[in-house]
């Protein structure tokens, strides 16, 4: 029993043997397909799809025809849409169990259109220093229907950059950012802009654009970054703690993403983009499984989003970071989808476990951890 999303690109959509509904808007060329059992089609109207639909209404337009195009999930969020995304249940009161139990199934990945001047930033989020993020990057991706999207990446070394497959899937080209705090549209003369190509991006061979899984990829810069105070590569965890049991430990999320579930990170002419930055625990896998079911795997992390601190429209791809031994940050997960209540609902988000595909990134890269 469940709902799930199939992104598409172009004119065609892929169809596994079960009822596809369309949904797509007029101004975001954005399209809704869903797959569910007959039981689940009639189950569904009761809550879940209630609330997906009551946010359908809010935000799209009409459902004319079957032309599919860019798709998101439906009650899970990615972070880089016009729906609401998400955040984790901050106590194990009565209230947060009944809206867990309310929550259970309903999934949305998230995903950004850019079409009007918003400030974005992580939900939350404490404004960022100049320099404290160095390794951080801003992805601008642009798409064949014309859609635009934020997303955020890591600098591993000099020519590659790590972030989520969800990001990059279906791309016409993208325009990457580093070195910047605060982000002025038009580019200040001082921005550092690479634009990159599909031929640049290696998604994982196992992405699973349905679940949401191997939500992991790198992107090849045409030419080597030059490093300074601020661009650096980001640690990633050694083979000796790749295994390292991670619940509890504090993370830091960053990004330019939406800071609250009001605000969309959508980009105009002219605008700015301040870096924020969330801090929240690791929780055990069983408190995402509780609100996203069994799409939750070993090569997740969950992590609490207490206080409305979450990764929010913009921020997927973007880095969650640790310190091990009190040493300098380390990167563990990556920004990949959350609930579609909310970025600041309490609901808990999920990111690919960085230290499931260390060898995938030898490999692909040559970088030693």
């Amino acid at each position: 029993m469940s709902i799930k999303l199939y992104r598409t690109i172009g004119d065609g959509f892929r169809s596994f043997g079960e009822t596809l509904v369309p949904y797509r808007t007029q101004s975001s060329g954005i399209a809704f397909v869903y797959r569910m059992s007959s039981l689940l089609a009639a189950w569904c109207v009761v809550v879940p799809c209630l609330l997906v639909l009551l946010t359908l209404c809010a935000s799209h337009g009409d459902t004319q025809s079957p032309v599919m195009r860019r798709t998101k999930p439906s009650g899970m969020g990615m972070f880089w849409t016009r729906i609401r995304n998400t955040s984790v249940p901050s106590s194990s009161s009565a209230s947060s169990s009944t809206f867990l139990s309310a929550a259970s199934n309903v999934v949305y990945r998230p995903q950004l259109i850019i079409d009007r001047a918003l400030v974005s930033k992580v939900a939350g989020g404490t404004i960022a220093k100049n320099e404290q993020f160095p390794h951080l990057v801003a992805i601008i991706l642009i798409f064949a229907d014309g859609s635009d999207t934020l997303c955020g990446g890591s600098i591993l070394a000099d020519r590659y950059i790590l972030t989520a497959a969800h990001c990059l899937y279906g791309m016409k080209e993208a325009t990457i950012i580093p070195g910047q705090t605060a982000i002025q549209i038009p580019f200040a003369a001082d921005t550092i802009t690479v634009p990159v190509k599909p031929s640049d991006t290696i998604l994982h061979p196992g992405y699973d654009p349905v679940d949401i899984l191997n939500d992991i990829a790198l992107i090849r810069l045409p030419k080597p970054l030059v490093f300074s105070s601020r661009v650096q590569p980001i640690r990633l965890p050694s083979w000796t703690n790749s295994h390292i049991d991670l619940t509890g430990y504090d993370s830091i999320v960053s990004g330019w993403g939406a800071q609250s579930n009001d605000d969309y990170t959508e980009l105009e002419d002219e605008m700015r983009l301040d870096l924020h930055y969330a801090t929240n625990t690791i929780v055990p896998n069983e408190v995402c499984y509780r609100v996203y079911g069994s799409i939750i795997r070993a090569q997740q992390i969950c992590v609490a989003g207490e206080g409305g601190r979450n990764p929010c429209q913009g921020d997927s791809g973007g880095p969650l970071t640790v310190k091990f031994d009190g040493h300098r940050l380390t990167q563990v997960g990556i920004v990949s989808y959350g609930s579609v209540l909310g970025c600041q609902n309490g609901v808990p988000g999920v990111y690919t476990r960085v230290s499931s595909y260390v060898e995938w990134i030898v490999y692909h890269t040559g970088i030693v951890t």
